[in-house]
C-alpha cells in the first residue's frame, strides 16, 4: 500500500545518510521539515531503527510542532527539556525502549498545544497522567503497555474534551475511570470512540478491556 510504500523509501533514504550533517541546509535533510521561514517544526524519523538516547538540545529548536521517533531502538530518558518546546503539537516516541529506573517523566505541562502524546510500547517507561490534565487541545493519548502510574485525573475528562483515543492497559495505573472521561464519549456527545483499559479497572464506558500481561 502507499503508506507501506512511504516507509520503505524513507529507510532507504535514511540509510544512505539522508544528507544528515552535510553542507546543505537542513531543511533538505531527511526527515526534517520547514517553515517557509526556514525553521526546522518538523522530525519524522519513524520506523528507521534509530539508536542512541534523544538529545536535550532538541529544545533549542523552539518552533518544532511534531517530533516522531517511533519504532526505532531509542534508549534512556526522555529529556526534560521536551517539555520546554511550547509550540509541539505531535510527540510520536512509541514502540522503542526509552524509560528506566533513573528517568522521570518529562512534566509536559507547558505543552498547550499538544494534540497526540504517543508513548505505548516502552516497557520501562514510567510516568502518570498528572502533567497532562490541564491540556485543552490533546486529542489522542496512548501509554499502553509501559510502567505509567497512579490514577486517572478527573480534570482530564475536564479540560481535554476532544479527546479521541486513550488507552491506558497493560499499565500500573489504578483505581476507576472517572465519569468525566466516560461523559466524553460519543454517545454521550462526546468525541471520545477509543477508550482502552485493563480488565480489573472500574471502567464501564470503555470500549474494550485487556487482560493484563506479565511481560510485553
Amino acid at each position: 500500500d502507499s503508506g507501506k510504500k512511504r516507509n520503505d523509501e524513507g529507510a532507504s533514504k535514511c540509510e544512505d545518510g539522508g544528507k544528515w550533517l552535510s553542507p546543505i541546509p537542513e531543511c533538505s535533510w531527511f526527515g526534517i521539515g520547514c517553515d517557509r521561514g526556514g525553521s526546522v517544526i518538523q522530525i519524522s524519523m519513524e520506523n528507521n531503527n534509530l539508536i542512541g538516547e534523544i538529545p536535550p538540545a532538541l529544545s533549542q529548536l523552539t518552533t518544532l510542532e511534531v517530533l516522531a521517533l517511533e519504532k526505532g531502538r531509542l534508549t534512556g530518558c526522555i529529556p526534560e527539556s521536551i517539555g520546554e518546546l511550547i509550540g509541539l503539537k505531535r510527540l510520536d516516541l512509541d514502540f522503542n525502549n526509552l524509560g528506566g529506573q533513573e528517568c522521570g517523566f518529562p512534566d509536559l505541562s507547558k505543552l498547550v498545544d499538544l494534540e497526540q502524546l504517543d508513548v505505548n510500547d516502552n516497557p520501562e517507561l514510567s510516568g502518570d497522567l498528572r502533567n497532562i490534565k490541564k491540556l485543552t487541545k490533546l486529542l489522542f493519548i496512548s501509554c499502553h503497555n509501559t510502567k505509567f502510574s497512579g490514577t486517572i485525573p478527573n480534570g482530564l475528562g475536564i479540560n481535554s474534551s476532544k479527546l479521541q483515543v486513550l488507552t491506558i492497559q497493560n499499565t500500573e495505573i489504578q483505581g476507576d475511570v472517572p465519569e468525566s472521561i466516560c461523559n466524553l464519549r460519543i454517545d454521550k456527545g462526546g468525541r471520545l470512540y477509543h477508550l482502552v483499559a485493563d480488565c480489573d479497572m472500574e471502567c464501564s464506558c470503555c470500549t474494550e478491556c485487556k487482560e493484563k500481561k506479565s511481560s510485553f
